[in-house]
């Protein structure tokens, strides 16, 4: 419950410390799918407000994403994962799955995306980039349109912003 009412709070996993009983922590979820430390009694990833899809992101790569996880052999798993870790990071405006890669996404906390953002064509990370969004975030009730209508005109001028250029390898 503390970590549902605190906007920056991502993710949650309730461990059982032996005879200190249970402890809670808070975070991003770094390394969450290894089978070492304490037992996990629960867990949980939290979504705050809401948000629509801008921009897919395959095929390019765009400009100040921090690294999130290295790619694995269940990309189907690791795609929705990325987009999950994306999701519930409120500062989040973008992530990237490269299949040689992993996961990329805007961690503020780390390192901000520039503005206007800037994608790169012609990248090897571009080559190998299979999905990724850029998306817009919205507080609940403000919501006029639903995801990904193309016929908005503010979506087709936020994405008519962002900044490409081919890079020469």
């Amino acid at each position: 419950q503390n970590c549902a009412g605190n906007l920056l709070c991502s993710s949650w996993q309730e461990r059982s410390e032996g005879r200190r009983g249970l402890s809670c922590y808070q975070g991003l979820g770094e390394a969450c799918f290894g089978s070492e430390g304490p037992e996990v009694v629960d867990a949980g990833r939290l979504q705050h407000g809401q948000y629509r899809v801008i921009a897919e992101l395959k095929g390019v790569q765009l400009m100040g994403l921090s690294f999130g996880f290295a790619a694995g052999s269940q990309q189907e798993q690791a795609i929705k994962r990325c987009r999950d870790i994306c999701l519930s990071l409120l500062p989040c405006q973008a992530w990237q799955y490269s299949s040689e890669a992993g996961c990329y996404l805007e961690n503020s906390f780390i390192q901000a995306m520039p503005y206007p953002p800037v994608v790169q064509k012609g990248s090897s990370f571009a080559h190998t980039a299979v999905a990724g969004e850029y998306l817009q975030r919205l507080c609940s009730g403000y919501l006029s349109r639903v995801r990904g209508d193309a016929q908005d005109a503010e979506v087709k001028k936020q994405a008519a912003m962002m900044v490409a250029y081919d890079d020469k390898e």
